[in-house]
């Protein structure tokens, strides 16, 4: 397919390498992504930190092939995904060319909660599967950057299409076509309400989008959330103070 950047010839080598490789899983194509010794030092023309604050973390896209495609991410202090799955991806990775903030999540019957969290450390590579719920961030003063690969058996050009975006705040889950940007607009189909979750996960993930909505002034929002930090249980009345998408 058509990319419309330009690659440095070691980048070049590692998207033919997996094009060309058949019945790649996501640990073949880790040990191919350690074979090449990738730095954040190759990918610095691609960042994005200076991106609109609208968007809750800078996303490139590198490459779209025959059946994965892959981004760069770029996080700036305080930028972090939605919590989101991977659509119909088969297999992939996850390259944390630097230190980046990670939330894994568990979801059974809509009810989401919060499974791990931690720091990860710069040259980490990590599987992806559709069925992963994360969030990934900064919460550091350094700007980070991570590289995500995203594959299918099939012939699917950008298998990370459709994904589910939670978003808690507003007790719903959306339909995108790959971009996990917090208060999204973005919607493949009508937003499903329900979503559910426990105190201690609502309380890490207020207080982690709290600066998103604050950088973006959103004032019902920022004080809705506020509201919920010092006394929980606003947000599990039954929608009560909720404000409107």
């Amino acid at each position: 397919m058509q990319n419309q950047l330009s690659y440095p010839p070691r980048l070049k080598a590692l998207l033919a390498e997996i094009e060309s490789t058949e019945q790649i899983s996501s640990q073949l194509l880790i040990r191919i992504l350690k074979s090449y010794d990738l730095k954040a030092d190759d990918f610095a023309e691609f960042t994005d930190f200076g991106h609109d604050p609208r968007h809750s973390y800078g996303r490139t896209k590198l490459h779209t092939g025959k059946n994965f495609v892959m981004y760069l991410m770029s996080w700036a202090h305080n930028d972090f995904t939605a919590i989101h799955n991977h659509g119909l991806t088969d297999w992939g990775a996850v390259v944390f060319l630097e230190d980046v903030d990670h939330r894994l999540y568990t979801l059974e019957d809509n009810h989401l909660l919060l499974a791990a969290r931690s720091s990860i450390p710069m040259g980490t590579m990590v599987p992806v599967k559709g069925d992963l719920i994360h969030s990934t961030g900064n919460n550091t003063e350094k700007p980070s950057m991570s590289l995500h690969i995203y594959g299918s058996h099939l012939p699917l050009g950008v298998p990370n299409n459709p994904s589910r975006v939670y978003e808690p705040e507003k007790k719903r889950v959306r339909i995108t076509s790959g971009a996990a940007f917090l208060n999204g607009t973005e919607n493949l189909s009508e937003p499903e309400p329900g979503i559910t979750t426990d105190e201690a996960t609502l309380l890490d993930y207020m207080n982690m989008v709290l600066p998103y909505y604050e950088k973006n002034r959103e004032s019902d929002m920022v004080s809705y959330i506020k509201s919920v930090i010092r006394d929980p249980a606003i947000y599990f009345a039954h929608l009560a103070g909720l404000p409107k998408s």
